[in-house]
C-alpha cells in the first residue's frame, strides 16, 4: 500500500535467471533496473544455477 495516497499497488518483479556471464550489452538496462529499486518502483530478484557469476547478477 502507498504510504502517500493510500492506494494499495503491487511492486513489479524483474526476475533474472542465468548460468554465465552476459554476453551482451547489459549495462544500462543494468542501471536502470537498480534506478527503479533504489526508488522503490522495482524488485529485482536474480538466481544464479552458477555461483561463479552471483556478484554479476
Amino acid at each position: 500500500m502507498s504510504i502517500k495516497t493510500g492506494i494499495a499497488y503491487c511492486l513489479p518483479w524483474l526476475i533474472i535467471i542465468s548460468d554465465e556471464e552476459p554476453t551482451d550489452e547489459w549495462q544500462a538496462a543494468a542501471d536502470r533496473a537498480r534506478e527503479m529499486a533504489m526508488k522503490r518502483k522495482l524488485m529485482i530478484i536474480p538466481v544464479s544455477v552458477n555461483r561463479k557469476i552471483i556478484t554479476t547478477l
